[in-house]
């Protein structure tokens, strides 16, 4: 066997190698931002440990932060990607929450469209600091990409509590306005929210609420008149209790006449 044919099998056995264990010699394999997008495949391949990330974190947050010329759009893509692929990110460490943040804010008010997508996978279930959850509140007026980090953030949050509130006592967003419900919702709904059935019932789905104590809510505010929303987040929650007590009520109504 040729020298050249075992340093290939070597290189391609190595590369095999990488995929299991990336921390281990991704130093070797990724050295700048570029090789981020040169060696996408591999990465893509890897089963990516979160050290391995924040080094390749680290690569794109020193060249935005020294102003060298890598390629951005390429590379972001293929972090966003890898950043997709991660399971649990809401424990991802501060240290690297905190650059992803960084990388975010830097971006997200790019021209291109695809880079805000992007950049926002950074952060989607990712727990954020204090600052970090307050540039997102005093900025939420800037971009669409922003309400939605906030209206999906992964766990409670008393800043965005209390930001939600606010914009349901000033009627802002609308059109989201399950979704900023659902952020006021934990064991009941707050005595201050009046709305239709079916913008209570989508809230209290997408709220943080357990299983359990959905149910409990949707059959507590459940509107006999008014149930085509009820019964479509009872569908999508597996709760037969729903559609059981719609249908005793009514035989019952049957009865008396």
């Amino acid at each position: 066997m040729q020298k050249d044919e075992i340093k290939e099998r070597i290189e391609t056995l190595e590369h095999e190698v990488f995929k299991f264990f990336p921390q281990q010699y991704i130093k070797d394999f990724i050295k700048t931002a570029n090789d981020i997008v040169s060696h996408k495949q591999l990465l893509q391949s890897a089963f990516l440990d979160e050290s391995s990330l924040e080094y390749l974190v680290d690569l794109m947050v020193d060249n935005v932060q020294k102003n060298r010329r890598f390629k951005r759009v390429a590379s972001i893509k293929v972090l966003k990607q890898l950043i997709k692929k991660c399971d649990r990110k809401e424990n991802f460490q501060t240290s690297l929450a905190r650059k992803l943040f960084y990388l975010y804010r830097h971006f997200i008010f790019s021209d291109n469209e695809a880079i805000q997508w992007a950049v926002s996978i950074f952060i989607k279930d990712v727990v954020l600091d204090d600052a970090d959850v307050l540039w997102l509140i005093d900025n939420h007026d800037e971009s669409e990409h922003i309400i939605n980090r906030l209206l999906r953030y992964p766990v409670y949050n008393t800043k965005i509590s209390k930001w939600a509130e606010r914009v349901y006592k000033n009627g802002d967003l609308l059109t989201r306005q399950s979704e900023v419900i659902a952020i006021l919702i934990s064991d009941e709904v707050p005595n201050y929210i009046s709305v239709n059935s079916d913008v209570l019932m989508w809230a209290i789905y997408h709220s943080k609420s357990d299983t359990t104590t959905k149910e409990q809510l949707i059959l507590s505010h459940l509107d006999f008149a008014e149930y085509a929303g009820a019964l479509e987040v009872a569908q999508r929650l597996h709760f037969s209790s729903v559609a059981s007590t719609l249908l005793s009520h009514y035989m019952k109504v049957a009865d008396a006449k």
